[in-house]
């Protein structure tokens, strides 16, 4: 059984639907001299902890993308972010201040191609670095108004993220949905050319009863 699935799950490629944008700079502008910790854990605690358990919850998975790859590597193709062979339906930026003028830029184009961008807690003001100007910093506001503000009809502001959940559903149909037990059950969607394949499991010590949609 085990080699089975092993096999199934290595077909094709990942099919998820939401890209996380990583806080990098905010990592970076956490740290002082004296006091520089683990890049990931601080980048961890940055993010949050109900971030990723409000998209699965949702009934979407994840990848994570940060400006390299937002600007260097992503088009738009039928509204959807297209990074490689992957396709994202919404882009969300998990309590970002400092952003790259240029991804914020980047973001705005994706925005008016379709694809929806959502920003929890805060929305981005400043761009990264001691080298940032004013003008640098005031261009972020001025993108961030724009693609947050009330007349934007692809940004989305979540203040408080356990309403992320009900935000994304608003907008995108999700990959899973199930009737009950949404916070137990967790699935890996693959894709090949000829099949989407799914991998469901309850996570929970208790047997779970529900119809799942697709």
């Amino acid at each position: 059984y085990l080699q089975r699935v092993s096999f199934l799950m290595r077909e094709g490629r990942p099919a998820n639907d939401i890209a996380v944008y990583l806080p990098v700079p905010d990592t970076w502008a956490h740290f002082v001299p004296g006091k520089i910790s683990s890049l990931i854990e601080t980048m961890s605690q940055r993010m949050g902890p109900e971030v990723l358990t409000s998209i699965i919850e949702a009934g979407f998975n994840l990848d994570f993308v940060d400006d390299g790859v937002l600007m260097d590597r992503a088009s738009v193709q039928d509204g959807q972010l297209a990074i490689g062979k992957n396709r994202y339906r919404a882009i969300i930026l998990p309590g970002i201040e400092r952003m790259q003028p240029a991804t914020m830029r980047a973001l705005e184009s994706y925005a008016r191609q379709g694809v929806r961008i959502i920003a929890t807690r805060r929305v981005p003001a400043l761009a990264p670095g001691y080298l940032a100007s004013a003008t640098d910093h005031a261009s972020i506001a001025a993108a961030a108004a724009r693609l947050f503000g009330p007349s934007s009809s692809s940004g989305t502001f979540v203040e408080r993220e356990s309403d992320l959940a009900s935000a994304l559903t608003t907008h995108i149909v999700p990959d899973m949905a199930v009737s009950s037990g949404a916070s137990a059950m967790g699935f890996v969607h693959r894709r090949t050319t000829e099949a989407d394949m799914y991998f469901v499991a309850n996570t929970s010590n208790v047997p779970q009863s529900f119809t799942a949609a697709f």
